[in-house]
């Protein structure tokens, strides 16, 4: 009883003294100052880590076409995030030892910013065309060896896929930079229609390099064959591609930035800050309820303009509709324009919700704080859109061209969230960076290059070796048969079953041929012996009829005969055929009830 009585004593003067130390803390004259970076820097490990968790809810939805987008945005947010690292650190140290040092003057910047841009231009052809074997493979070599050509071409793929979107958002980004200084020379800038006015001017630009490097890979894919090998074809169409992304983030990028000026009365920079000279400090924090508006009405707008080009433009140009430009020429042009409206949703989208974010009026002075808040809301937002667009996009109601349109916007989304953990990332690595200024052996500039380096170095491969073969192989369609840890198993069996269905497709084809060949006999022998126009000829003939039918004679009572036994002996192949393709699906109903089941009770093993 005694020891009871003591102990509860002792309790109570713990909790005295934990309370009178909490209320000293709240009520002490000189409270401690809140520390800027380390809130920064606790709200981007919160977000990063809510963000991971919302991927793995995602990835593991029941649905296969959300953990399909689930998995492309991680993907375009991996490679966004590594080019625009990449692009900063170098264009960093370019501003810092060439234009300042130099004191370079607005168009001396402009120069040295597009010569900046053509040596990623110069980059991207040069590692596509590296990487796609057009220029290192001998395809006379291997072109007989059709399982090695097949290995090679996969391995190939693979590199392409991600060279050409690392290298395309890279030199976007570079390209985005170059001509929008040129948006900033004082001839531009005066007025939002003449900032305007820079969009086209940058688009023939980059119309123009385009077609020196079509003509330059057509020149070197004919070479002296005359024709072009696998490799040549996925050299061009990927680089192509990768043009077109390039073009795509260029337009966009310049083309809401002047629509910004015409909004809020002041251009941002070449980098879409509200900055000065142009913009001053405060109106960053003070945007009005009817430039949010504009903003989000635009944004909306250039949605319904995503989804009525993919719903009305046709995937493949018959015909030319601009004079003088052949098809394929205006195909490509067309879709460069797609690509850019869908890029001016994401960009009027993310400034949109920064804007809004920023009238509050929390968040100033706190870049880092306003990034981290302004990616877990975008990427929020967009998971929770998928959802009811993936919903429309299957029903019955709606066509294969409005799912296309829907499918499009969608795919706009995932540029979003890009965008946005991109400068994020960028503002984090940039405030660590100036953390340096004053050590002695490393300054800021050699700072966001070391960082940058080491970010790109440990998401690089991983992106490549782990995310992207998983990704082109539609690896969530596995989920029941192997467990997304052991990823090789993941690909023996794809791969296997590419293998299986490449078998069968031949094996259809053979089968098609000799269905024809004797197609033809037995039409051919109908009309010659019975005369008149042929009647009714079954599509499908067994094998063994041709063999006969070339060894009978000319009476006719014995072609119809023949005819009738054909025709007896096609009903009863079919009939088989339906049985075994019956049994097949009854097998195969079984054998997935079975995987299920033993999936089921695999996860309830400790």
């Amino acid at each position: 009883m005694c020891s009871g009585l003591v102990l509860r004593k002792r309790v109570l003067q713990l909790v005295v003294v934990i309370v009178a130390i909490a209320a000293h803390s709240a009520f002490a004259e000189e409270a401690e100052e809140i520390n800027v970076a380390g809130v920064s820097m606790a709200a981007t490990l919160l977000g990063s880590i809510s963000f991971i968790m919302t991927l793995f809810y995602f990835t593991n939805w029941p649905d296969p076409d959300i953990k399909q987008y689930s998995w492309e945005i991680i993907s375009s947010t991996i490679s966004i995030f590594c080019a625009v690292l990449g692009f900063s650190c170098f264009n960093d140290l370019m501003e810092a030892y060439v234009i300042d040092r130099y004191h370079l003057d607005p168009f001396q910047t402009w120069v040295a910013d597009i010569l900046h841009m053509l040596f990623w231009f110069t980059c991207l052809q040069g590692l596509l065309a590296y990487f796609s074997g057009a220029i290192t493979m001998d395809f006379d070599l291997i072109k007989d060896n059709k399982e090695e050509l097949e290995e090679e071409l996969e391995g190939r793929e693979l590199n392409m896929k991600c060279y050409a979107t690392l290298m395309a958002h890279l030199t976007g980004f570079a390209s985005i930079n170059a001509w929008g200084q040129m948006q900033q020379l004082p001839t531009f800038r005066e007025t939002p229609l003449m900032a305007m006015g820079a969009v086209p001017l940058a688009w023939l630009g980059q119309l123009t390099l385009q077609r020196i490097t079509a003509w330059i890979r057509e020149r070197v894919c004919m070479g002296d064959d005359g024709e072009k090998d696998p490799f040549e074809e996925m050299w061009d169409d990927e680089t192509e591609e990768a043009e077109n992304d390039v073009m795509g983030l260029t337009i966009s990028f310049m083309t809401v930035n002047a629509w910004r000026y015409c909004i809020i009365g002041c251009l941002p920079n070449n980098e879409g800050k509200e900055k000065p000279p142009a913009c001053r400090p405060d109106d960053f924090y003070h945007h009005s309820d009817y430039e949010k508006a504009l903003l989000w009405g635009s944004a909306f707008i250039f949605t319904m303009c995503v989804f009525t080009m993919h719903y009305t433009i046709p995937a493949v140009f018959k015909r030319s509709f601009l004079p003088g430009i052949p098809a394929k020429l205006a195909q490509r042009i067309v879709w460069v324009l797609a690509t850019g409206v869908s890029m001016c949703f994401s960009w009027c989208t993310f400034y949109g919700v920064q804007m809004c974010l920023a009238s509050f009026g929390l968040f100033k002075g706190e870049d880092e704080l306003l990034s981290v808040v302004l990616a877990l809301l975008c990427s929020m937002g967009v998971f929770a859109c998928m959802i009811p667009l993936d919903w429309l996009a299957d029903q019955d109601w709606t066509d294969d061209r409005c799912d296309e349109g829907i499918r499009a916007t969608m795919d706009a989304f995932a540029l979003l969230v890009g965008f946005a953990w991109e400068q994020c990332f960028d503002e984090s690595v940039d405030s660590l960076a100036q953390s340096t200024q004053g050590w002695r052996y490393l300054n800021p500039h050699s700072a966001k290059f070391l960082l940058s380096t080491f970010c790109a170095g440990l998401l690089v491969p991983a992106w490549k070796w782990y995310m992207l073969p998983f990704i082109m192989k539609k690896g969530w369609r596995f989920d029941p048969i192997g467990c997304p840890r052991d990823l090789q198993t993941v690909f023996e069996i794809m791969r296997d079953e590419e293998k299986e269905e490449t078998e069968k497709a031949e094996a259809e084809g053979k089968k098609n041929e000799e269905d024809s060949e004797c197609h033809t006999v037995l039409r051919r022998l109908h009309t010659k012996h019975i005369g008149g126009t042929p009647g009714y000829v079954p599509h499908k003939i067994p094998n063994d009829a041709l063999h006969d039918s070339r060894n009978i004679s000319d009476d006719p009572a014995q072609m119809r005969r023949l005819i009738i036994d054909l025709q007896v002996a096609l009903n009863r192949a079919e009939n088989e055929r339906d049985n075994a393709q019956n049994m097949v699906a009854y097998q195969m109903e079984e054998m997935l009830a079975n995987m299920k089941k033993l999936n089921l009770t695999v996860t309830r093993i400790p």
